[in-house]
């Protein structure tokens, strides 16, 4: 299942089953679905989802830079609202990554970064390294005047300005590569600010995982777990 990348976000692929006939016995010899396929533009993902029309979304995310990652590769734990009506849409994201495979900070020390995809302004950039054993996140624009803030930590990074209310709030792991470590993830706290901008704990939402990687709900649905492989 690809869901985003950092250049190209929630773009969706299931892969099938395999069955093959053996003609010859006249057999069916069944083949085990293959793993996702990580890479740095279908990347893997571990994570959990509320579709609500917002204006912003918040959590706090589980820092473990001494996650294991291959070299030429990549993980990231943000979170993410996605604007439009499908998951290949434009998206605001923070969070923390690590990996010399994954941009925009591209470096092997766990660091925090911003991230827009507004074709008008898109931009990325990193913001620094990662301290403490947990980081808040939150992307916003609770009093709906089109600007749109990205805060790390209760700090302002970046102001977007993009006039339209987002359809979905999204957090979790994702990886490039499948040897890539996410174990003793997790996103908790999870919120959104609703259309007169009032923040709320989640109500409903999904979770969404590609093998080797899990998702499991410490507290539905707004404290979420993931690690692998």
């Amino acid at each position: 299942m690809t869901i985003k990348t950092q250049n190209n976000k929630l773009s969706w692929t299931v892969l099938p089953a395999i069955v093959i006939l053996f003609v010859a016995t006249v057999a069916f010899v069944p083949v085990q679905s293959a793993e996702a396929v990580c890479s740095a533009s279908s990347h893997c993902y571990a994570f959990a989802q509320t579709t609500v029309t917002n204006l912003g979304g918040y959590a706090g995310i589980d820092i473990n830079s001494s996650n294991s990652v291959d070299s030429g590769t990549g993980i990231a734990n943000p979170v993410w609202v996605g604007f439009g009506a499908s998951n290949s849409g434009e998206f605001l994201e923070s969070g923390w990554q690590k990996g010399t495979g994954i941009n925009p900070c591209v470096s092997s020390t766990a660091k925090f970064y911003v991230w827009n995809s507004i074709p008008s302004t898109a931009t990325g950039s990193c913001q620094g390294s990662v301290s403490g054993s947990t980081v808040t996140i939150q992307v916003s624009d609770s009093n709906e005047d089109g600007y749109w803030g990205l805060l790390i930590n209760g700090v302002q990074k970046l102001t977007v300005f993009h006039e339209e209310r987002a359809s979905r709030v999204t957090s979790g792991g994702e990886s490039t590569d499948a040897d890539n470590v996410l174990d003793n993830g997790q996103t908790a706290s999870l919120q959104y600010a609703n259309t007169a901008g009032t923040w709320n704990s989640w109500s409903s939402a999904s979770k969404f995982d590609d093998s080797p990687y899990t998702a499991t709900w410490n507290t539905s649905p707004t404290d979420l777990a993931y690690e692998g492989p």
